[in-house]
């Protein structure tokens, strides 16, 4: 999930009852979210996980989640082991704390590390048509908690709202990811997809394509991808103009052309497709 940018709203909440509650900014919310492990956020924990006394990172939708997966990093101040994680999801709460609670998943082992298990270390959840996920943690002792990385993986209940999606580019459902796999630096690799207004009454003016990496590197990933909707003329930033109510553009490309000096390592970027407005 694109929780960074999607006005999802993040708290964290220190342990025991009581505990100082501290909002997270867009920064904070980003790094929370990316690829390379964040180490400026740290929470006081404490040895029990209970929901009273565990230290919190608690997610707040702005519309209704299926949540499929989880991805947590996190750890004892600077210490790799120690550190333990549970996930509630809930369908009504509004502080975190009131409301109804389900466990998600049981007592578990953080990860230590990020590259590659962010991509093979996703617990699989089914927690359908809620509003909130809670992360509890817990230390060996009473230190801070660092969470490193919190990534998760799930949809909109309902997907017809005033949005735009990434849209397959043959089939009629909305296209999920879309992977380069090993390329080789010096190579170009070009991939299909579309965009369409989920909006069922409202039009989708100015409609860009362009590139967001919440994690970069040097050269950045987002300069080696350019887009097209000719797969003749690329450049960084696509205008596809204006989209109706319920409709979908033509097939446009994306473009990894990757240089020949590109960092060696697993990179993620997310095509974004956004609107000026909708009237």
């Amino acid at each position: 999930m694109a929780y960074d940018a999607d006005g999802t709203q993040i708290f964290t909440k220190a342990r025991t009852v009581g505990g100082v509650v501290t909002h997270l900014n867009s920064s904070q919310v980003a790094s929370l979210n990316g690829e390379v492990a964040q180490t400026s956020l740290s929470i006081s924990s404490d040895t029990d996980i209970t929901a009273g006394n565990a230290a919190h990172v608690v997610f707040f939708f702005p519309q209704r989640r299926d949540l499929v997966g989880v991805f947590v990093n996190g750890l004892l101040g600077n210490l790799s082991t120690g550190v333990t994680a549970a996930v509630d999801t809930s369908p009504d709460s509004t502080t975190g704390v009131d409301g109804t609670w389900t466990q998600v998943l049981s007592t578990f082992t953080p990860e230590a590390t990020m590259l590659p298990v962010w991509r093979t270390a996703i617990r699989g959840v089914s927690a359908p048509n809620i509003s909130a996920v809670r992360i509890r943690f817990a230390s060996s002792f009473q230190f801070s908690v660092v969470p490193g990385a919190i990534h998760l993986y799930g949809g909109f209940t309902t997907p017809n709202f005033d949005r735009l999606a990434i849209w397959h580019p043959t089939l009629n459902q909305e296209l999920t990811h879309m992977d380069f796999q090993d390329q080789t630096r010096g190579t170009t690799q070009t991939l299909q997809f579309r965009v369409r207004n989920m909006s069922s009454s409202l039009t989708a003016n100015s409609v860009t394509v362009s590139t967001s990496v919440l994690s970069e590197t040097t050269p950045t990933v987002a300069s080696q991808m350019t887009y097209s909707s000719d797969n003749t003329t690329y450049t960084t930033t696509l205008s596809v103009g204006s989209l109706s109510p319920s409709t979908t553009s033509g097939v446009l490309y994306a473009r990894n052309s990757l240089l020949t000096t590109a960092a060696i390592s697993l990179w993620a970027g997310r095509i974004r497709a956004t609107a000026s407005s909708f009237s």
